[in-house]
């Protein structure tokens, strides 16, 4: 709902939950920007902008799920002593209020988004800053 928002606030076609599904491999301004058809970074940041201030207000454990078993998977993981960290596509503050919308966030040593990493999936320099940086692997 918040993407088509975007997209038509911009002056772009809505799109279909498929479409939606075939471009969520992006990070937001990318898929925007993927989904309107325009090769424009800063339009495609103006419109990521625009969807992250909309969508974050929007997060609630009901219309954002988790796979069901998730939660009591993390509490084995986390009681075993194994940490774990977040990194996802989406920016960082969405990471961030799912997680707290879901109350799982202290599960989690760190929750980033493509925003707070160097470089966004499917480059791997994400998951070597939170290696690096958060538990000390070189």
């Amino acid at each position: 709902e918040a993407t088509n928002t975007v997209l038509e606030e911009f002056g772009y076609n809505s799109i279909t939950k498929h479409e939606y599904g075939q471009g969520t491999k992006y990070t937001t301004p990318v898929r925007l920007a993927w989904h309107a058809g325009i090769d424009d970074d800063d339009l495609a940041e103006k419109m990521g902008a625009a969807f992250d201030s909309s969508i974050i207000r929007l997060v609630t454990a009901e219309n954002v799920p988790t796979f069901p078993g998730i939660k009591e998977l993390l509490t084995e993981i986390r009681a075993a002593g194994i940490g774990m960290a977040v990194l996802s596509n989406a920016s960082g503050k969405y990471v961030r209020r799912v997680n707290q919308a879901h109350s799982i966030a202290a599960s989690f040593l760190v929750g980033l988004g493509a925003d707070d990493v160097k470089r966004a999936k499917p480059s791997p320099l994400g998951l070597e800053e939170i290696l690096r940086e958060h538990y000390g692997i070189k």
